[in-house]
């Protein structure tokens, strides 16, 4: 295969196969370590690169000179503020579980604005591992 079609492949194929189920578990980031490392690794692949390249320069920004490919903690981030709000803004059973959620957080948390404008760093800690909490962090 040329490196363009696995380049390819992996954008449209694995990646998704992949991230797309995490979107909603919770996990830590030691937890999503080895797959974010696996895939890095795939990437560095693709393009032709060594297996051992500097993951940090793979994903840093071409404005610190990086290659700028987002890493797989950026795209499972990114889909999951998109699911969220997706669900929230309907009228169905996950809105109100997640709202359920929201509520539950806020009252653990003991902030008097919302939680999420709060420092996660100071009050995280106070809190309950929840969908919610992931996307607070």
């Amino acid at each position: 295969m040329s490196k363009r079609e696995r380049w390819v492949t992996l954008n449209s194929v694995i990646e998704p196969a992949i991230i797309y189920p995490m979107v909603t578990v919770s996990y830590t980031r030691q937890e999503f370590h080895p797959i974010q490392s696996g895939i890095s690794q795939l990437q560095c692949a693709a393009l032709g690169l060594n297996r051992n390249f500097s993951h940090a320069v793979l994903h840093s920004s071409p404005l610190l000179g990086g290659l700028g490919i987002p890493s797989p903690t950026q795209k499972n981030t990114k889909d999951g503020v998109n699911c969220f709000f997706y669900n929230i803004r309907r009228d169905s059973i996950i809105s109100k579980k997640l709202a359920i959620s929201i509520i539950y957080t806020q009252l653990e948390s003991g902030c008097f604005q919302q939680f999420f404008t709060c420092s996660f760093l100071q009050y995280g800690h106070l809190v309950t591992q929840t969908f919610c909490v992931q996307m607070w962090s």
